[in-house]
C-alpha cells in the first residue's frame, strides 16, 4: 500500500469549494474564511481548509479532492484511495477535523459543543464504506442549513468573526510551505507518529495476512491506531 501525502494534497479542492458551494450561504447569517493558518500552542501550525461562522455554530471542514473509491472508519486512524487498482492510505479527516476544533476550541474559549465538523469530498470519489452523515460528497451547502439549533448570539458571532480575522496568521506563501514542509517531514519520519505526534515504534504482525511482516505503529496504540508498512 502506498503512502501519499494527502493531506497536503487538494488545494484545487479547497478553493473550488470556497467559490462553488459557499456562494450559496447566505452572508448576512454565514461569514465564511477561506484557506485560515493557525497558531497551535506548541509553536507549529495547523491548516483549516474553511471555517463558517454562523449563530447555528461554528462549522469545521475539511475539503479533499479526490477520485476513486474510499473506504474508511470513523474510529481508523488513516482511510485508503482505491484509484485505478493502486491503493493509497491518506489521514482519517475526521480525526483531522478533531484537531482542528481543539485548536479553534482553545483560541476562542468555547465549548466543542459549539463546534461541527464536515467533511467535503470534491472530485469523483466515491465513497465505498458507511460514513457518518458529516462526511458528504454532494449537497454541501443543504447540511450546512440543516443544523436550525441557535448556539450564539449576534454580538458572539461578531466577536469570533473579528477574532479569527485578527488571530490568524498570514496565508503568506512562506508560511504555506512552513506548513506543507513540516506535515512532509512527520509524514516521512520513521520515529515520530504524522497522526499525533508520539513515538513509533517497530513491530511485527501476529495473525492476518501479514502475519510475520514488520510495521512502525504508533507507542499510543490503541487510542493512536496509525500504522506505516515498512
Amino acid at each position: 500500500m502506498k503512502s501519499l501525502f494527502t493531506a497536503i494534497k487538494g488545494h484545487v479542492g479547497e478553493f473550488l469549494g470556497a467559490f462553488s458551494q459557499f456562494i450559496f450561504l447566505d452572508n448576512s447569517i454565514y461569514h465564511v474564511f477561506n484557506n485560515v493558518l493557525l497558531p497551535r500552542v506548541n509553536g507549529d501550525t495547523t491548516q483549516i481548509d474553511h471555517i463558517i461562522v454562523s449563530k447555528y455554530g461554528i462549522f469545521v471542514t475539511e475539503a479533499k479532492n479526490m477520485k476513486g473509491w474510499i473506504f474508511g472508519d470513523e474510529k481508523q486512524a488513516t482511510w485508503t484511495q482505491t484509484l485505478f487498482k493502486e491503493k493509497y492510505t491518506f489521514q482519517n479527516p475526521l480525526r483531522q477535523n478533531y484537531l482542528h476544533i481543539k485548536t479553534l476550541s482553545e483560541l476562542l474559549a468555547l465549548e466543542e459543543n459549539k463546534f461541527h465538523s464536515v467533511v467535503m469530498f470534491w472530485g469523483t470519489a466515491e465513497l465505498k464504506t458507511a460514513m457518518p452523515d458529516n462526511v458528504l460528497t454532494h449537497s454541501y451547502t443543504s447540511y450546512i442549513k440543516s443544523k436550525k439549533v441557535v448556539l450564539l448570539s449576534d454580538s458572539e458571532v461578531k466577536t469570533i468573526c473579528d477574532k479569527l480575522s485578527t488571530g490568524k496568521l498570514k496565508n503568506s506563501f512562506a508560511n504555506t510551505q512552513k506548513h506543507v514542509d513540516a506535515l512532509k517531514k512527520r509524514f516521512e519520519s520513521t520515529d515520530i507518529c504524522p497522526q499525533c505526534g508520539a513515538k513509533l515504534t517497530l513491530r511485527t504482525a501476529k495473525t492476518g495476512s501479514h502475519r510475520g511482516q514488520q510495521f512502525l505503529g504508533c507507542s499510543r496504540y490503541p487510542t493512536c491506531r496509525y500504522i506505516k508498512n515498512l
